[in-house]
């Protein structure tokens, strides 16, 4: 098939994606259970004790799905389409009596594989949606039909966000049962726990996998030499390491978790062009530089629709994992769609290896809130002859604070690399407001678990995402190191109006709706 499809593949977005679905990836259940106990469903995010970490649409990209193209959703419009789904139906409906009413993937492969039969290029990809894209109880199911129709004609379909979405919310679906399982243990309830059965309906064991495998280096296996023109997923194929207590290795990660493995050299694999050795300013055109439009797509605040399912998306949560320092991260609300376009609108792209950090007041509000999470945990881990469990370390954050870092009007994220050599500030009164940004935001109260403190925190903020108010620069004299200080290339100067207002419009490209 690759053969005779392989340029309408790369044309389709899926070329990659399909070559990953050849490796062997051993599964881990120990890994993805013990990541799914510190899922957050609110925040769509893993709280650890030293911080907030997610899988993102930037992971999506690398695991070869593409964040552009056209929605999930997408019905069939001519004639010829329409015709080629009749005739898949109805070759399901005659595999389906002969094989009692459940067309599973081997059917359906000994069916077209070999059959020169016409729509055998859409039956394959139907195949390979519906057994490693969107698997739903090992079964051919017709609403996939539409999206392998459309692929099979190079139409580019944006599969990116819906897998993404499927895995929220199958992580949060796992969170819930996991939550509903020790409650059962601990009350006593003699229930049939097979009540307690979920059906999956996303490549969440694989993907959450090797996400964890690319961050957290004691969870690691040996990875494998990649071949030329081989994908990254080929390091893993049929690897495996075995760790005594996975949660204990998440507990202790935040020194040695990697938040991006993906800018760092890899020999034989290609970066995407949006890891860049130097920053700067780029405009978001998608006549020019796809990837470039992809990186501001991973950015934006947005909804992702799948199949019968639509997720919030919050990488200002995650800001570090873009290489953007991490403020507090506020209220939305109001999530822009996805499929809005981007208009031509300026992009900061940071250098790939710069060593992004937490601001002071971010760092301030997460000691905070790590006083309740206690509470927040209580319930959730299992009993121990299901799971091992693990003793949660609290104190090991290290005091990062050594660099002081502040955030520009307009930008979800606080970056370093924007800020003036002298910010100005108009008034006493928006001084005051300066010195007093982080007791804005309100501590969280020491009587709420974690998941209502980080609710009543991101509802009361004064601020969106990673914003102060526009009139309000901070003043970046009191930086602690000349790296923050220092405005460097490609950075405002002065601090003049135009300037800034110039950034305000410029930024708007990473938060279409802020509230």
């Amino acid at each position: 098939m690759t053969s005779l499809h392989e340029s309408t593949w790369k044309k389709a977005g899926i070329y990659e994606s399909i070559l990953n679905s050849t490796y062997e990836i051993r599964r881990n259940t120990d890994l993805v259970l013990g990541l799914s106990e510190k899922w957050c469903s609110e925040t769509k995010s893993f709280i650890f004790s030293w911080g907030e970490a997610t899988i993102t649409l930037e992971d999506m990209i690398i695991f070869g799905y593409s964040v552009l193209g056209s929605s999930v959703l997408s019905p069939l419009e001519t004639g010829e389409q329409k015709k080629t789904e009749e005739k898949m139906e109805l070759t399901r409906i005659e595999i389906g009596r002969t094989a009692g009413r459940r067309v599973d993937y081997n059917f359906w492969k000994k069916k077209f594989m070999d059959s020169g039969s016409e729509i055998e290029h859409e039956a394959f990809l139907v195949f390979w949606l519906s057994r490693f894209v969107f698997p739903v109880s090992n079964e051919i199911v017709k609403t996939i039909f539409p999206i392998a129709i459309h692929l099979a004609r190079g139409t580019r379909i944006a599969l990116a966000p819906a897998v993404l979405a499927h895995i929220y919310r199958d992580l949060s679906l796992w969170k819930e049962k996991i939550v509903a399982l020790a409650q059962l243990d601990h009350f006593g309830n003699e229930e049939d726990s097979s009540a307690l059965a979920i059906t999956l309906h996303s490549p969440l064991q694989l993907l959450v996998q090797i996400w964890a495998w690319e961050r957290f280096l004691e969870l690691r296996p040996k990875p494998n030499f990649i071949q030329l023109g081989e994908p990254r997923f080929a390091q893993w194929h049929k690897t495996m390491l075995r760790v005594e207590n996975v949660r204990t290795v998440l507990d202790l990660a935040e020194e040695s978790f990697d938040w991006r493995p993906y800018a760092k050299t890899l020999k034989n694999w290609n970066f995407p062009k949006f890891y860049v050795e130097k920053e700067m300013w780029v405009s978001v055109d998608p006549d020019r530089c796809e990837e470039l439009e992809s990186f501001a797509r991973c950015l934006r605040i947005s909804e992702l629709i799948g199949h019968g399912c639509v997720e919030h998306y919050f990488p200002h949560r995650v800001a570090m994992q873009f290489g953007l320092d991490q403020d507090l991260p506020a209220c939305v609300a109001q999530v822009s769609d996805y499929n809005k376009p981007i208009s031509c609108a300026n992009l900061y792209v940071p250098p790939r290896l710069y060593e992004a950090d937490d601001t002071t007041r971010y760092l301030e509000w997460w000691k905070e809130s790590l006083l309740h999470l206690q509470s927040a945990k209580e319930g959730v881990l299992l009993r121990k002859r299901i799971f091992r469990s693990s003793e949660i370390t609290r104190n090991n954050r290290s005091k990062r604070a050594k660099r002081v870092n502040h955030v520009e009007d307009g930008f979800s994220f606080s970056s370093s690399k924007m800020k003036t050599k002298k910010s100005v500030v108009t008034s006493t009164e928006e001084k005051e407001d300066d010195s007093d940004a982080s007791n804005s935001a309100g501590l969280p109260s020491k009587t709420l678990p974690l998941s209502r403190i980080i609710k009543k925190e991101i509802n009361e903020s004064p601020f969106p995402p990673g914003f102060l108010p526009k009139t309000n620069l901070v003043d970046a004299r009191n930086s602690t190191s000349k790296k923050h200080s220092d405005a460097g290339n490609g950075q405002l100067g002065d601090g003049s109006v135009l300037e800034r207002e110039e950034l305000m419009v410029s930024q708007q490209v990473v938060m279409e709706n802020p509230p």
